[in-house]
């Protein structure tokens, strides 16, 4: 069973016969501040009685967004707000059929205790999130070795873009690079136009540089994924 990040689930999902998981919305007295929304995990215990357990989905929004069991499609950020929930639904399923594989029998207390372990085990191998010029610094010293013509071009992108901050007047993240991509090709171009008169093949030789450093921190964890940046007057890497 697979939950879109695009659409609303219903008000249950049946996942087993025996459990039954919605989202609950717990709001607060002051109806103008968002409160937290959580999965209910509801069924029988081992001795036919029947319980339920709620997972923290970490999300929070106002009541007025939270209709019949759903996340209304109008709600801010909807769509990751919308996909955070989703992929804890794809991880109870997992967890519940696992626990049927194994010969026992699901019940809400051991799927929340089965879900917090996966939790754990997912921060212990989630690589550590490191700042754009930490990265930068440990991909340069990757390319020891390689060419004096070679790593010139890397210092040279290194250069330009603490130039950039300084024209820009903050400091260059993962998050705007990756998240504002069009916005940062942008302003990047127009600093360098400003700055010196640079041909496109000059500037296109620093997009190639910086997207091997991203993609080589995309294959370590760093970003969720690569952007692909737009070489001027050519199509896109």
């Amino acid at each position: 069973m697979y939950w879109s990040p695009y659409r609303s689930p219903n008000l249950y999902f049946h996942i087993f016969d025996i459990m039954k998981i919605s989202l609950l919305h717990k709001p607060f007295k002051d109806k103008k501040k968002e409160s937290p929304l959580f999965v209910r995990v509801r069924g029988k215990t081992s001795n036919g009685v029947f319980s339920s357990s709620l997972i923290s989905t970490g999300v929070n929004i106002l009541p007025k967004n939270f209709s019949s069991g759903t996340i209304k499609t109008s709600t801010p950020n909807y769509t990751h707000k919308q996909k955070i929930v989703n992929t804890i639904l794809n991880d109870l399923e997992q967890i519940i059929s696992n626990i049927k594989e194994n010969g026992l029998e699901p019940n809400p207390q051991l799927v929340k205790k089965e879900y917090e372990n996966k939790l754990k085990e997912r921060e212990f191998t989630t690589p550590v999130p490191k700042s754009f010029w930490k990265a930068f610094e440990e991909w340069k010293n990757s390319k020891r070795g390689k060419s004096r013509g070679y790593t010139k071009t890397i210092i040279t992108l290194q250069n330009r873009l603490i130039d950039f901050q300084s024209y820009n007047k903050s400091i260059i993240t993962f998050d705007f690079i990756v998240g504002r991509t069009i916005i940062f090709q942008s302003e990047f171009e127009n600093f360098l136009m400003d700055s010196r008169e640079l041909s496109n093949n000059y500037v296109n030789k620093l997009y190639g540089n910086l997207s091997s450093f991203l993609y080589f921190s995309y294959q370590l964890g760093y970003i969720q994924r690569k952007p692909k940046l737009k070489l001027l007057s050519q199509l896109v890497i």
